[in-house]
């Protein structure tokens, strides 16, 4: 039992010491700094075709599986900063042994031989140190809040310091870095950008995810109350405007106007201004049996599911587009835009041409599909983004700022005045002064109190 007790503190023990290493550190950084550079070379987050087309199939296939197209959502970037938060944590917690011994003692220790050696001033005075004592005493009481008198060989010494606490400032930088890391965390875990498009007098309560046929439940509804457009006299748009309102619990908890760059915000949701197009809705969908010759209607509107009767399959109607290029040459006119799916069959897209209603039978599939009526409707295409790490990040940079203010122009200052009688008619001041970083802050400090010593 004792061996296997000391088998795993040797093991413990030399993971804490992997984990405690600068090397890892500046071996972390560099990987880090290494994504950050393939993620600006790699564009992020845009559609598989488009990888397949800008570095061919080979290249490509690598890049999803290293899945550097999407690098910050990365179950090896997530390993990455955790690494990092472990190690940094390691090490603070092992140097704050040392540091906490210093900074929470209850009573302050002086080293008179380091002081002798930090003398900043000497000069004599003909009062007796019984004179000066309650006078130093008050004068550094007041300054510095923590002194200590101590009687000397025909004398005193009157011991104070201030900033101790500063110790822990380059401390406070490494736990603003772990708030970092931990609200990078959060942005990869949780984090998530998506799009939806709305018809005027419709809601939705879920998004489409970014490059996924994932959607993401919202929790609450949003509902487009109205859109409206301007132009420029060159036809360009000048200003699209949609006038939103969120629903939840069947209330309408806020209704806003939003523009480009001016979203509406909610439950830590962003909604901007992303697009705007013509849509169709109440679409009489015609789909006819090549078995039977049964022909069905339903009403559908843009991003539906429907199953065919006859078990021909489900269909969805996913968009509507106003000139649609068959083939990439020929433009067909406004048309509609499906997926029809069966199962162990792949699913097929499937265009549906306003103006040639039997377009779909050059499909030769099992069933035909046609629009015959539909209303058009002008729709509000918005993107919705939730960033929980935010506040964490923000709250993270202003610690850093603070850390970094207390580690490199605050300091730990120890400070001593010994008066001493040399004869019947003259006693010696000494002034000293040691600090752990910033000494010529600490000696000008010293000769301040000189000064004011000088003038008891």
């Amino acid at each position: 039992m004792p061996d296997k007790n000391r088998n795993n503190k040797g093991w413990l023990s030399g993971l804490r010491d992997i984990f405690a290493s600068v090397k890892l550190t500046v071996a972390l950084l560099l990987a880090l700094a290494a994504v950050a550079i393939i993620g600006t070379l790699i564009p992020q987050n845009q559609p598989h075709i488009f990888y397949i087309t800008k570095y061919k199939e080979t290249a490509a296939r690598l890049i999803f599986l290293l899945q550097m197209d999407n690098m910050y959502h990365s179950p090896w970037f997530r390993a990455l900063v955790t690494m990092l938060a472990a190690n940094i944590l390691v090490c603070s917690i092992t140097r704050l042994k040392t540091v906490f011994k210093i900074v929470f003692l209850k009573k302050p220790s002086f080293s008179v031989k380091n002081f002798e050696r930090n003398t900043v001033e000497t000069f004599p005075t003909e009062k007796t140190p019984e004179d000066l004592q309650k006078g130093c005493n008050d004068l550094l009481l007041k300054k510095f809040h923590t002194t200590q008198l101590e009687q000397a060989d025909k004398g005193f010494r009157v011991f104070a310091e201030r900033g101790r606490i500063t110790r822990l400032g380059v401390y406070l930088v490494h736990f603003a870095v772990l708030l970092l890391l931990c609200g990078t965390l959060i942005s990869s875990i949780s984090g998530f950008e998506g799009y939806v498009q709305i018809p005027e007098g419709q809601a939705v309560n879920s998004v489409q995810l970014r490059d996924s046929d994932k959607t993401m439940p919202l929790g609450f509804a949003i509902r487009c109350d109205d859109f409206e457009v301007s132009f420029y006299k060159s036809g360009r748009p000048k200003e699209y405007r949609s006038t939103l309102s969120i629903i939840e619990d069947g209330k309408v908890k806020l209704t806003k106007d939003i523009v480009v760059n001016r979203p509406l915000r909610y439950k830590g949701f962003n909604i901007f201004q992303s697009s705007y197009g013509t849509s169709v809705k109440d679409v009489d969908m015609v789909f006819t049996s090549k078995k039977s010759g049964l022909s069905y209607h339903r009403k559908m509107h843009i991003g539906d599911t429907i199953q065919i009767p006859e078990n021909l399959g489900s269909f969805k109607l996913t968009d509507f587009v106003e000139s649609y290029r068959f083939m990439g040459q020929h433009n067909i006119g406004p048309s509609l835009v499906g997926i029809i799916a069966r199962d162990k069959e792949k699913p097929q897209m499937v265009v549906l041409p306003i103006q040639f209603p039997s377009f779909d039978k050059m499909r030769r599939g099992k069933v035909t599909i046609a629009a015959e009526h539909f209303s058009k409707a002008m729709y509000t295409g918005l993107q919705v983004t939730k960033d929980p790490g935010v506040p964490v990040v923000y709250a993270s940079f202003i610690l850093i700022i603070l850390g970094i203010y207390i580690a490199f122009f605050t300091s730990h200052q120890k400070f001593c005045v010994m008066a001493v009688r040399i004869d019947g008619r003259t006693t010696t001041v000494t002034v000293s002064a040691t600090a752990n970083k910033n000494r010529p802050a600490a000696r000008k400090t010293a000769q301040q109190l000189a000064k004011k010593i000088k003038r008891l």
